[in-house]
């Protein structure tokens, strides 16, 4: 069974280390000129797409197996670059000053397919001495980009694809300043290398490129920090899994006041003003038939500290929550319409149900709704408070709230003896979470043996039967759309969530308990006592008030150390060919499903491999998609132009997707990421694992359910591919042996390590 190796870090170049002196000349140059550059890598793409090309198989297949593919094609521009084959990351040497983020603005006279620049940045700022492959960029979809310094004060940009490129385009850097140091744009010197035109060197003067510092928004001003929560934030309420993933309100408006020294960046939270104060909007809750509305206050100051100069946050908050059940699975809580400007103190709206209906309000936070997240709640006001009495307060201790990491891991004995010492969160939990038979949560993030939650496909807060078609969901509630299976989300032992900071936007998060409130209803179905997350994004500084419906396109969210401008993914579309050298040396398991039916459902399964570092994962929340890729294998005396091997099958996920009003990707603790979404909003993608099986090897699953049904049986053994935009695959092989089952209904093959 053939493996393959990673197309990240250094094995590409390790590999042409090995090869002989005498052929390694002659290696990437496709077109025969004697120089290997940026029109031999785009001669070698078009060679493995299927495309006309000036390229030979013995100067352009550089991994030396016999198949021109893109790893080939990279290879070949990393050496056009004069790269230096040591590609890990390494801490630059004595930078100890800020980053600074430099867009490059790129025009071009002609269309071009592929470009090499080059950019001096000088040495006493910062430059690149002792940080190889250390700067972060950025770049648009579409293309191979490779950014790398050479540890001499010169970085080299090179972008190539086999179709001309679009201009502008915009390539951002985020660069290390030396300590005391400023960088101007006039530091920057800019060389056009070379342009590639129609698949051949062109004319270098038909490109110009422009570099330009940008200036980072401030952060703390007057003294506090100014914040507005945004589109995506999430809660996951109790160890049922029933309450997980409900949208939290945005637009809502916070102002922290600090307390700073001169010249000291670090300032500390000045609580004392807040204690006793309501924090945000009402939140309504609409999970298993239970609605409920949410009223947070702040019990006592908050304490922590923010750094001015990054954004980052560390804070201790103390809440009481007061929970109203309500009869309204729709709307929750009530709502404030027609209020002009949210969060302004003026109060033209007016209160919708509640205990004050009619009354005049301030919008305070809004619930968008974006299709399948659930009740329309529109925009609520703490003027317009739930009617009622409330059946629980309870009391939340977020420590820490903060742009960092936050952790809860199982150390409780569990009320039921049924689960081992140690097996639950909270005091008083009763269950570590509703997985049977023994509260084991899958490395999806999904109760794995459980049968499936019948809920309605448009408004997921109503259960329904799944034996009853669409009696409980479309039949009687219009727009509720048609039952649906979904699996049960769950907790495993260690909780963990993470946000970020470093620009002008950030996220907060939490890990913490809830205990129960006096609604029996409430407990069982959210699952009280039991742990919570919460993750939500914030903007620095000032920000619209919230509105009714959400931005057509999610808001991109940029990472730690990612530049402040928005980035445009390459399409997350599969590869027109196997990308030929992924991760999956060394899987002791792996088992593909494609069954046919109503629809297709594909299952993939990856395990005991080499465990891959955080970094090959990319940001899916950011900048990386994903792509579930099935080819027949290579065909014995393909005709001229035909792929290597055709595509049978894909499935993609766009970087920084959002489900059900909330961001898919969530980080694990073990540095991979996990994507559910249980309708298969983004091409059918149900789930997405990254990271650890449960022996500690690497594990990958993929689930997707597609209306169309597949092209079975496949004519040939397949090989699966998961791609990410970043370069990263890991990938499977299968042999003619190891295929179980292949027919019109179902094709099944394992393979395991030999």
């Amino acid at each position: 069974m053939r493996r393959f190796t990673s197309t990240t870090g250094s094995l590409i170049l390790l590999s042409l280390l090995a090869l002989s002196g005498a052929h390694a000349a002659a290696l990437g140059d496709a077109n025969s000129d004697g120089v290997v550059s940026v029109a031999d890598g785009v001669q070698i793409l078009r060679a493995a797409s299927g495309l006309s090309s000036a390229c030979a198989t013995a100067a352009c297949d550089l991994d030396g197996n016999e198949v021109l593919s893109v790893t080939d094609a990279v290879s070949a521009l990393r050496l056009a670059g004069d790269l230096p084959a040591a590609a890990a990351r390494v801490a630059a040497a004595g930078a100890a000053g800020s980053t600074v983020d430099v867009a490059f603005h790129l025009e071009a006279a002609t269309a071009l397919d592929g470009y090499q620049i080059e950019v001096a940045y000088p040495l006493a700022k910062g430059g690149f001495a002792g940080s190889a492959d250390g700067v972060e960029c950025t770049a648009p979809g579409g293309a191979i980009f490779i950014a790398n310094d050479r540890d001499d004060g010169s970085l080299v940009l090179i972008e190539a694809w086999i179709v001309p490129l679009t201009f502008p385009r915009v390539v951002t850097c985020r660069f290390v300043q030396a300590a005391g140091s400023t960088l101007e744009s006039t530091d920057l010197g800019v060389t056009v290398v070379e342009v590639v035109e129609n698949g051949a060197t062109g004319d270098p003067a038909d490109l110009t490129v422009a570099a330009s510092v940008v200036a980072p928004p401030p952060v703390c001003t007057d003294g506090r920090l100014d914040f507005s929560t945004v589109f995506g934030g999430a809660l996951d309420l109790g160890w049922t899994g029933i309450a997980h993933d409900q949208p939290l309100p945005s637009g809502v408006r916070t102002s922290l006041p600090l307390t700073c020294a001169a010249d000291d960046p670090l300032c500390t939270i000045d609580g004392a003003p807040l204690a006793g104060q309501p924090l945000g909007a009402p939140i309504p809750i609409s999970a298993g038939g239970v609605p409920t509305c949410v009223v947070p206050r702040l019990t006592t100051a908050p304490t922590g500290t923010v750094d001015c100069d990054t954004g980052c946050t560390s804070a201790t908050l103390t809440l009481e929550a007061k929970v109203y059940l309500t009869l309204d699975r729709d709307h929750p809580c009530p709502r404030c319409a027609g209020d002009v400007a949210a969060n302004d103190g003026v109060q033209d709206g007016t209160c919708l149900e509640g205990a004050t209906p009619g009354a005049a309000c301030d919008a305070h936070g809004a619930t968008e709704r974006l299709g399948t997240t659930g009740p329309d709640d529109g925009t609520t006001s703490r003027d317009c408070p739930p009617s009622g009495a409330s059946v629980g307060e309870p009391i939340l201790t977020l420590d820490p709230l903060t742009t960092g990491s936050s952790t809860l891991h199982a150390n409780v004995d569990c009320l039921s003896d049924a689960f081992p010492p140690g097996s639950c969160h909270c005091t008083a939990q009763v269950a570590p979470n509703a997985c049977i038979p023994d509260g084991v949560c899958g490395l999806s993030g999904f109760c794995e043996n459980n049968p499936p939650d019948g809920v309605c496909s448009e408004q997921l807060f109503r259960a329904c039967d799944l034996t009853a078609g669409n009696r409980d969901c479309e039949d009687t509630f219009p727009g509720a759309g048609a039952c649906i299976a979904m699996a049960r989300p769950c907790f495993g032992p260690a909780i963990e969530s993470t946000g970020f900071c470093g620009g002008a936007d950030a996220a907060l998060t939490s890990v913490f308990c809830v205990a129960n409130t006096r609604s029996a209803a409430v407990n069982t179905v959210y699952g009280f006592p039991g742990p919570a997350v919460l993750h939500v994004p914030v903007r620095y500084g000032a920000a619209p008030g919230p509105t009714a419906t959400p931005p057509s396109t999610p808001r991109a969210t940029p990472t730690p150390n990612a530049p402040t401008a928005t980035p445009t993914p390459r399409p997350g579309d599969c590869d027109p060919v196997p990308r030929g050298a992924c991760a999956g040396l060394g899987a002791r398991d792996s088992v593909l499903t494609i069954r046919n039916g109503r629809a297709t459902e594909l299952s993939w399964r990856w395990t005991g491999g080499t465990v891959a570092p955080p970094t090959d994962f990319g940001r899916p929340d950011f900048d990386t998609g994903y792509a579930v890729c099935v080819y027949a294998a290579p065909i014995p005396g393909p005709t001229p132009g035909a792929p290597i091997a055709p595509l049978v099958f894909q499935a993609t996920v766009p970087a920084n997707a959002y489900c059900n009003g909330v961001p898919c990707w969530k980080p694990t603790r073990t540095g991979g990421w996990l994507y559910r979404n249980r309708v298969g909003q983004h091409d059918g993608v149900t789930r997405i694992a990254l990271g650890h099986d449960r022996d500690g090897g690497a594990g990958i699953v993929v689930k997707v359910r597609k209306g169309d049904p597949a092209s079975l049986p496949l004519p040939t053994a397949p090989i699966v591919e998961l791609q990410a935009t970043n370069g990263t695959c890991w990938s499977e092989v299968f042999e003619h042996d190891e295929v179980v089952r292949n027919d019109f209904k179902r094709f099944r093959a394992r393979s395991r390590a030999r």
